[in-house]
């Protein structure tokens, strides 16, 4: 009987035993049928994934293997990860490796710069997951390379620093060049100054000076030049400081500052046998704006149209509406512009030969006033003209809404 007993229980053991194995191996047989499954997917990725374990490299896809730039996997596998991770990197791993292995976690794409095989730098994003390997535990690395895109953002970066390098060196080349016109036509008056500042002081002793009032008139007319030059050179140089854009805030009717343009400038016209008119009825325009800023503007147009015109000349004042902008026009038959001077009638001090006032009344910065008046109100100025037969100013200027 006991006997019986003992051989029964030993049956079982032997029944278990086999169930066990049974078990184990089919177990193993499906971890290795997933696993082979999941290698076969794996290498469908188009991005480099790869398997870790104990800190050496255990799987990787094709992709992985021409990212490391190996001909085949074998070439990398058993060789330690931290040997293909940028020096500077690798307390980073050391952490990342800990999170996943033992506290099984998840690591979304971080940073990295990782090294071929050749030691070639490239910048990557990796997410790593904890993950069983051949019954162990292992982590799977996803790689993007973004080194392109990283490249790329170099690339614009150092564009945008040599260009607001660029933009600086201008900016100081135009100051530096607006400092030495203003200069030079400060001093062309100051010499005049100067000299009739002598010839006063001699008096008596020049026979050819009639009376000092002849050298005061000269001082006189030199003095309010140059009132004129640094009244214009305040303005122009009021944007880096003095100028309050809140000033912008007026409502501006535009119609009306012409009509008084045109009346302000008949003086200076009827000394020239010159007529100024407007032809057609302009209709209401209104900006928001700074008004005595504007009637500098017309003023400035209507005055260089009179200015270099022809005697028995005439100059056309116009307004109108086009979309959502007021068109200001000043048209005349005067003299021109050439071609060469054309592109530069803007700028501060350019006065063309032809364009010189015989006077000595123009500063040179009219048309750079009227210019910077324009774009402060959001607007642009543009010119057409033919040498010789005139010239057509245009301002458009967005209308109050």
């Amino acid at each position: 009987m006991s006997n019986s007993k003992g051989k029964k229980k030993q049956e079982t053991i032997s029944a278990r035993n086999r169930n066990h194995a049974s078990y184990h191996e089919h177990t193993t047989k499906t971890v290795e049928a997933n696993e082979k499954l999941y290698r076969y997917l794996v290498q469908l990725s188009p991005n480099p994934l790869f398997i870790h374990s104990e800190g050496k490299f255990k799987f990787l896809n094709e992709a992985a293997v021409a990212f490391f730039g190996a001909k085949k996997a074998e070439d990398i596998m058993g060789k330690l990860v931290i040997d293909f991770v940028h020096p500077d990197y690798h307390k980073q791993l050391l952490r990342r490796m800990k999170a996943t292995f033992e506290e099984k976690r998840t690591l979304p794409l971080v940073e990295y710069k990782m090294l071929t095989l050749d030691g070639k730098e490239k910048t990557v994003e990796i997410a790593s997951n904890p993950f069983t390997y051949q019954g162990k535990p292992a982590a799977q690395g996803t790689i993007i390379d973004v080194t392109k895109h990283k490249k790329k953002e170099e690339f614009l970066r150092i564009q945008r620093e040599t260009l607001a390098i660029k933009i600086k060196l201008e900016e100081e080349k135009l100051r530096t060049e607006f400092i030495a016109d203003a200069m030079h036509e400060i001093r062309t008056p100051l010499a005049i100054i100067r000299g009739n500042v002598d010839l006063a002081l001699g008096f008596g002793k020049n026979r050819k000076l009639k009376s000092p009032k002849i050298a005061l008139r000269a001082i006189s007319y030199e003095v309010e030049h140059l009132s004129r030059l640094l009244r214009d050179l305040t303005m122009l140089t009021s944007r880096g400081g003095e100028f309050e854009w809140e000033n912008l805030t007026d409502t501006v009717d535009l119609s009306k500052l012409l009509e008084e343009g045109v009346k302000r400038t008949q003086v200076l016209a009827r000394k020239m046998n010159i007529s100024v008119r407007i032809p057609k009825k302009i209709p209401s325009l209104s900006i928001k704006g700074d008004k005595a800023y504007m009637e500098k503007l017309i003023l400035n147009l209507i005055k260089n149209a009179i200015t270099y015109n022809k005697k028995d000349g005439w100059v056309k004042v116009g307004g109108s509406k086009i979309g959502d902008k007021a068109v200001l026009t000043m048209e005349d038959n005067g003299i021109g512009i050439s071609e060469y001077d054309l592109p530069h009638i803007f700028e501060r001090f350019y006065r063309a030969e032809k364009m010189r006032d015989p006077e000595g009344k123009r500063t040179g910065l009219g048309l750079a006033i009227s210019k910077w008046i324009t774009e402060i109100h959001g607007g642009t100025i543009h010119v057409i003209s033919t040498l010789g037969k005139g010239s057509t100013f245009t301002v458009f200027l967005p209308l109050l809404k």
